[in-house]
C-alpha cells in the first residue's frame, strides 16, 4: 500500500471522504461499530473529483472508491472488521465497521497533516496568486454581449467576433452564453471543449492536460472577444463569464 503523500487525488480524496465518515460516526457512539453508507447522498464539495456527475458508471465507481479506501484504512490496522450490509438496490448498501479507535485517531490527525499539505496549502497559494493578480489589473466594467448561437457571432461592447462550429471555442462560448455570470464547473468546461465525452470519468492523472486545454481554449476566446481576465473568470478551472445581454 502506497502512503498517502503518495496516493493519486481519486483515491487520497476517497479516504478522506471515508474516514470523515467514521470519524462523525464514531462522535455518537459508545462502543466501537459504526455503520457508513457505501454511497453518500450528499458529496462533500471538496471531494467532487469522486463523482463529477451523476451516471451509472460514474456512481458506481465512486461506490469502487469507497470500498477501496475502506480496505485501504483497514491495512493500516484502524478496522478490526467490516460487514457489507445488503439492501435492494446496490447504491443503497451500508459497511458495517468495527473500529480500533486507537488506532483510527492516530491515522486520521496524520491524515489531516496530508490533507492540509496537499489540499489547503496549495489552495490558499492558488487563491492568493488569483487576487494578486486581479488587485494588479485595472478593474474593467462589465461587458454587454449580443451573441448568437446559430451563426456564432457576436459583439462585446464594440468588438464584433464570430466563432466556427463545431470549434472548441464555439461550444464553450456558447455554454457560458448561457450561464451568463454564473459558474461553469470544470467538467462542464472539459465536455464542452471536447476533451472528455459526455458521462466519461475524469481521468487524474491527465488533470494537467485539462487545466493547459481549458487556459488555452480561454486565450483564443479571449482575443477573439476583447474579454479581460476579470470579466471571464478562471478559477480552479470553473469558468464565470460576467456581463449582460444585450
Amino acid at each position: 500500500m502506497a502512503p498517502l503523500e503518495r496516493l493519486s487525488p481519486s483515491n487520497f480524496f476517497a479516504v478522506c471522504d471515508v474516514a470523515m465518515d467514521i470519524r462523525e460516526k464514531l462522535q455518537m457512539v459508545i462502543d466501537n461499530t459504526v455503520v457508513i453508507p457505501v454511497m453518500r447522498t450528499i458529496i462533500r464539495g471538496q471531494f467532487s473529483i469522486l463523482l463529477p456527475a451523476k451516471s451509472v458508471e460514474l456512481v458506481d465507481n465512486y461506490c469502487e472508491l469507497r470500498l477501496t479506501a475502506i480496505n485501504y484504512i483497514k491495512s493500516q490496522g484502524c478496522i478490526k472488521e467490516t460487514i457489507l450490509l445488503r439492501s435492494h438496490q446496490r447504491w443503497s448498501d451500508n459497511i458495517k465497521i468495527i473500529v480500533d479507535k486507537d488506532a483510527f485517531n492516530k491515522f486520521y490527525d496524520q491524515l489531516i497533516k496530508v490533507y492540509e499539505v496537499r489540499v489547503v496549502e496549495p489552495n490558499k497559494k492558488q487563491k492568493q496568486q488569483e487576487q494578486g493578480v486581479v488587485s494588479g489589473l485595472e478593474q474593467s466594467p462589465l461587458p454587454v454581449i449580443s451573441y448568437n448561437s446559430i451563426t456564432g457571432m457576436g459583439m462585446t461592447n464594440t468588438k464584433k467576433f464570430k466563432f466556427k462550429d463545431p470549434k472548441p471555442e464555439y461550444r464553450l462560448f456558447k455554454l457560458l452564453f448561457e450561464g451568463l455570470n454564473k459558474k461553469v464547473y470544470r467538467y462542464d468546461v472539459l465536455v464542452a471543449i471536447c476533451f472528455y465525452e459526455d458521462g466519461e470519468d475524469q481521468d487524474p492523472a491527465r488533470h494537467g492536460a485539462e487545466t493547459e486545454k481549458i487556459n488555452d481554449v480561454v486565450k483564443k476566446i479571449r482575443e477573439k472577444t476583447g474579454l479581460t481576465r476579470t470579466q471571464l473568470v478562471i478559477n480552479g478551472g470553473n469558468l464565470t463569464l460576467l456581463g449582460s445581454k444585450q
